[in-house]
């Protein structure tokens, strides 16, 4: 089975690299475990605009919506 794909916004890409190496390194590995394994790791859903079930997920301090 191929992975999952996760696309992270430029935004958030230069957000993340002001943190510590330590927090870098921490919300790399949680991002993956959501790319791997993305049902695992719902802490909430809720429906976009178009009706589709959108996964919310806690990543450290952050909300990450898949």
């Amino acid at each position: 089975m191929k992975p999952f794909q996760l696309l992270i916004a430029l935004d958030a890409v230069e957000f993340v690299e002001r943190w510590s190496r330590l927090d870098r390194v921490s919300i790399r590995e949680q991002l993956t475990q959501l790319r791997d394994f993305p049902g695992n790791y719902s802490a909430d859903a809720e429906r976009d605009s178009t009706g589709r079930l959108v996964d919310i997920s806690l990543c450290g301090r952050f909300a990450v919506k898949l």
